[in-house]
């Protein structure tokens, strides 16, 4: 099974394990709803709605997150650049990193953990 990757230009990031589990990928349809006063319910379609990718890693090798750290703050730069991720399948998808904040932490002395959040382009 492929790996996950990320690329942007000439600089490609590739995951040394798997998503955890459960895998969650959820979608937002783009509709907006609310209430009236009187407790009518509206709802409208503000247009298409939005993919999302939630890569959970529990066992990231710390010989490989320094690269992870790198291409979140010099390639995406958080949410503001648009990168290719390859999703273990081998398909390609157009998405930003959605975390401002680096999600990764060191949870053992050579393991690696967290969850990033990608949002895919439409």
């Amino acid at each position: 099974m492929p790996r996950i990757k990320f690329t942007r230009g000439g600089t490609v990031w590739t995951a040394n394990c798997d998503r955890a589990f459960p895998v969650g990928d959820p979608a937002k349809v783009g509709v907006v709803v609310g209430y009236s006063d009187g407790g009518q319910l509206y709802a409208y379609n503000k247009g298409p709605g939005e993919q999302f990718f939630e890569l959970v890693f529990n066992k990231m090798d710390s010989d490989v997150e320094p690269g992870c750290r790198s291409f979140h703050e010099t390639e995406a730069v958080g949410p503001l650049n648009t990168f290719t991720y390859t999703d273990q399948a081998g398909v390609d998808h157009t998405v930003r990193w959605m975390d401002i904040e680096y999600p990764i932490r060191q949870t053992d002395h050579n393991r690696h953990s967290g969850t990033i959040r990608l949002r895919k382009e439409i």
